[in-house]
């Protein structure tokens, strides 16, 4: 824990709910004693609220929520935990989102490369079923062994490299 946090903000790193009667109790020293003291002017606020949300355990926020009532009902609290409880799902699932994302962004820039590797390589590059029907080539295939696309595709590779081919491997 960072020792220049105070003993509210660092139970909310822990991840526990924190009750103050005082703004400078929940956001000193996140935020200048100042604005605190403006804060606490504001509205007749008789409770703040520090609300820790957690992803996989680790505290990634929090949500400060005001109450002018004079004391904050267990049910409240319930309530409280619950609403951080959804918040956290929604951080977890927009990260898992961001990482999908980046996830398919670098497969599409892998198989970019695989495909300019295989399209501008002068070695012959084939793919084809378990049974050898050919399912697609490269230019090299075509210009070495004098095939067009379309004469070789579905072909079975076995006819390909025997001696009647055009290209006679």
């Amino acid at each position: 824990m960072d020792p220049g946090l105070n003993a509210a903000v660092s139970a909310a790193m822990r991840g526990e709910i924190v009750v103050a009667k005082t703004a400078e109790e929940v956001l000193y020293p996140l935020i200048g004693k100042i604005a605190c003291s403006v804060l606490q002017k504001l509205g007749g606020i008789k409770n703040y609220i520090l609300v820790p949300l957690q992803v996989d355990k680790e505290v990634v926020g929090g949500v400060i929520i005001t109450s002018a009532r004079e004391e904050v009902s267990e049910e409240e609290l319930k309530m409280v935990k619950i609403f951080a409880q959804a918040a956290s799902h929604a951080i977890q699932n927009a990260n898992l989102h961001t990482l999908t994302q980046e996830a398919k962004e670098a497969l599409w820039e892998s198989e970019d490369r695989y495909r300019d590797l295989v399209e501008h390589s002068h070695d012959l590059i084939c793919t084809h079923d378990l049974e050898g029907q050919i399912l697609s080539v490269n230019q090299g295939v075509l210009k070495i062994l004098g095939y067009d696309q379309g004469d070789i595709l579905n072909k079975n590779i076995r006819n390909i490299f025997s001696a009647s081919g055009p290209g006679r491997v």
